[in-house]
Order: C-alpha cells, then sequence, then structure tokens
C-alpha cells in the first residue's frame, strides 16, 4: 500500500526563536527591574533586621555556632520567596507565549494551561530560592534545593561573626559590617534578579516546547563569552537530549551558573511520529481524496489538536500545488466532519446540510481570494435547490522568500457564504474553533 511520504522535519528550525537566558524583550527587561527593585527593598530590610539580631546574638554568646543558633535569619529570607513570584511568573509566561506563537499555537485552553504552569513554577521556584519546598502551600526544608540564596546568606553571615570574635570587633562594629555588606547590597539584587528572569525566560520557553506536544529534543549551546571561564557548560556544548533529560552538567537548561548566557534550541518532532495514514485507502483509482464522493472510514489522518499544531509548525517538502490544496482540504474534511466531493461538484466539502468551499493561498501576494461568476452562480444554485448552510474557508499557506519548495503552516480564515473576498473581511480561526462554526 502506498503510504502518503512526509519529509522528516528539520533538526533545528530557525523559525522557532532559542531558549536564551539573555532574553532582551520588553517583558523580560520589565521583570528584571521590578525584581531588582523589590529584592533591593527586602535586603535594605533584612540589613536592617538581621544586623541587629546578629550583633545581639553575638555579644551574648562566645562562639559562632552558638550566635548562628542564637538568632533567626531564615523568616527574613523566606519572605523573599513570595517576592519573586510575580516577576517569575510574567518572565516564564512571556518567554513561553513567544515560543508557543513560533509553533502556531492557538488552542486557548493550552494556553489556559500553560498560565497555571507559569504560576506553579513560579512558586516553587521561589520556594527553592530560600532552600525549601512548597508543601500543602506551607514551606518546608528542601535539601535538593539548587542556588538557594539563603545558602550564600548564611554563609556570609557565619564569616563575618566568625572574623568578628578572631579581630575582636564590637557588637556595633558587627551590626555595620553585616548591613552594609554585598549580602544585602543594590548589586546582589540586581544579579539575582538577572540570573532568575534568565531562568524563568528559559523554563518558560522548554515548558512550552513540552506543553505544545511538537517538539521532541533540546540542544545546548554554549555562548562564546565563555571562553576559558572552565565552566561546566563546555561538557553540554553541542549536546542534544530528550526534552525531560539533563545535561552532561546535571543541568537540565541554561543558566548553570550566574551570567551564564548558553542557550537552547529546540528539535523538532519527525512528522512520521506525528501523521501517518495510508493514503490508498484515501484515494480512489482517479487519484481524488474521496471514495464514491464521500472519505473513506479507513482515512486516518489522525488531526487532533497536537498534530494540527504539528502540521502548522512544520516545514515539509512540497509537491505540486494542487497536491498542496488536496491535502488542505483532506485535512479540513477530517477536522470537520464533512465528506470531500468529487471531481466537478460545486463545493469542495459537502453534506446534506453543509458546504464548504476551500481556498488555498500559496503564492498570491495580495490579501484576496477569488471566485467566478459561472462558479459562484452554481455554488448558489444548488446552495437554494439543497437548502444548504454554506461557507468559504481559506487554508492561507503562504510563506517566506526561501520556502518556496516546501508546504508551509496553515492559517485558516472563514466567512459564511461564497464569493470574492478580502482576508480581512473574514474571522481567523483555529480548526476547533471552525468545526464550532460549522456545526448544526
Amino acid at each position: 500500500m502506498a503510504a502518503l511520504s512526509i519529509t522528516p522535519l528539520r533538526k533545528v528550525d530557525p523559525q522557532i526563536p532559542a531558549a536564551d537566558p539573555n532574553d532582551q524583550s520588553p517583558a523580560a527587561k520589565r521583570a528584571r527591574k521590578r525584581l531588582k527593585e523589590k529584592l533591593t527593598a527586602q535586603f535594605a530590610e533584612s540589613a536592617e533586621s538581621l544586623s541587629q539580631k546578629a550583633a545581639k546574638a553575638y555579644a551574648e554568646t562566645d562562639s559562632v555556632d552558638k550566635a548562628m543558633d542564637d538568632f533567626n535569619y531564615e523568616d527574613d529570607m523566606d519572605r523573599l520567596a513570595g517576592v519573586v513570584v510575580e516577576d517569575l511568573n510574567d518572565a516564564y509566561l512571556a518567554a513561553g507565549k513567544r515560543a508557543l506563537d513560533s509553533l502556531k499555537v492557538t488552542d486557548d485552553k493550552l494556553f489556559d494551561l500553560f498560565n497555571k504552569d507559569a504560576h506553579a513554577w513560579a512558586e516553587s521556584r521561589g520556594a527553592e530560592l530560600v532552600g525549601k519546598k512548597l508543601v500543602g502551600g506551607r514551606l518546608v526544608d528542601n535539601s535538593d534545593a539548587r542556588w538557594a540564596i539563603t545558602d550564600t546568606t548564611r554563609d556570609g553571615l557565619r564569616s563575618m561573626i566568625a572574623k568578628g570574635y578572631e579581630e575582636g570587633w564590637t557588637p556595633v562594629d558587627l551590626a555595620s559590617q553585616i548591613h552594609d555588606s554585598y549580602l544585602f547590597s543594590e548589586q546582589r539584587a540586581s544579579m539575582i534578579a538577572r540570573t532568575e528572569t534568565a531562568k524563568a525566560s528559559v523554563s518558560g520557553t522548554v515548558g512550552a516546547w513540552e506543553r505544545s506536544g511538537v517538539v521532541e529534543r533540546k540542544e545546548w549551546q554554549m555562548s562564546n563569552l565563555h571562553e576559558d571561564q572552565g565552566c561546566d557548560c563546555e561538557d553540554n556544548d553541542g549536546e542534544v537530549v530528550d526534552l525531560d533529560d539533563d545535561f552532561p552538567s546535571g543541568d537540565d537548561a541554561p543558566p548553570s551558573h550566574p551570567n551564564c548566557c548558553c542557550v537552547l534550541v529546540a528539535h523538532l518532532v519527525e512528522a512520521e511520529k506525528l501523521l501517518k495514514f495510508d493514503e490508498s485507502e484515501a484515494r480512489n483509482a482517479h487519484g481524488e481524496w474521496t471514495v464514491e464522493g464521500e472519505v473513506s472510514p479507513e482515512f486516518e489522518a489522525k488531526v487532533s489538536e497536537r498534530v494540527q499544531r504539528a502540521i502548522d509548525s512544520q516545514i515539509r517538502t512540497g509537491t505540486r500545488e494542487q497536491q498542496i490544496a488536496d491535502y488542505s482540504e483532506a485535512v479540513l474534511s477530517k477536522a470537520l466532519g464533512i465528506p470531500g466531493t468529487a471531481d466537478n461538484s460545486a463545493f469542495d466539502l459537502r453534506d446534506d446540510d453543509r458546504a464548504i468551499e476551500v481556498k488555498t493561498l500559496l503564492t498570491q501576494k495580495n490579501d484576496k481570494v477569488t471566485m467566478k461568476k459561472d462558479a459562484l452562480a452554481r455554488k448558489l444554485a444548488e446552495q437554494r435547490a439543497d437548502e444548504l448552510k454554506g461557507w468559504t474557508v481559506v487554508a492561507d499557506r503562504r510563506s517566506p522568500s526561501g520556502y518556496a519548495d516546501k508546504i508551509p503552516p496553515a492559517t485558516y480564515y472563514v466567512r459564511e457564504g461564497f464569493g470574492s473576498f478580502h482576508l480581512g473581511t473574514m474571522q481567523k480561526v483555529t480548526l476547533a474553533q471552525l468545526k464550532e462554526i460549522v456545526r448544526l
């Protein structure tokens, strides 16, 4: 049996943006700025509180361990978990939505799920940042927390208290040293804001890739800014792993350290894994997409929401224009549940109650679909005689220069009735929305 031949997707599609920690989008810049301001304010408050607590413990004890045990610095740190959530959520969400747009995802339900993903990730990262995790809405200790700023804060406080005992500082001296230290500085707030929004941007992009269902693997590309730095990124450079796997360094994505500028690129699922059907059962002896005027029940195009996203995002080897138009009709027929028609029929898709005229745009320079007067008259006559509801559907497959030999993604437009229309007068829809529109 002959099967529809679909060329695998390119390993790395330049149309799909990389997961980039150096995200310079307006949304990322706003998130960094707001987060820096919030952290700076929280650090100033913590510097005031902790310097006094540490000085008191220092004065009343004679060892570092006792002093560290005698004052509570965790409450001040725990407050940071709530400070960062909103801005990390925004950075994650903005990067992810750009990724979904690049993959031609328009499914509202998927976007709703992704919104929930963003908030859950931001809350989880906020907890991890202070060495905790969320369990039942409460912060509990997390021994596996990565890049917890509480570790640096605790070690810094311990070091200053130890130095105070060694050099004979007064409690006032210690308080002054803690208050003015890097631990609570604007510079540290800025570094954390950059690092955390970088993680959010990359995580949001990868999260979107996972939700899309059409990205299978990820590749680490090392930044040239890492030259001679001797970091673990060298072990990851050029490595390609499954989307949910870690790289050799143990990191699942950049940044692997503060100020890391490495990026991830997406490797798409091969088309054969997403869309397979037996063409011989879908075409008749004349090569039409119909069997005795109806789409064969054996025609398994599998046009699920996930597959449609793959169809819209992939770049496949093209054939003749007519074959592309036939393919568009076949996809619409399966998605809408309306059989294709034989050659010389008035409509492309039709059942007892509905008629669809399908127009595929491939090379037109203007945004208009045209219909000849005699063809229009024939359609209107059949519509009136059989009391049909009718729509014109456009599959816009025009592509940028350089993709003329490949089937570009489809953008769908619909308008009730038949005639010559500008796309601006038609409604842009997904296949799921189109199905609702033509449902009687």
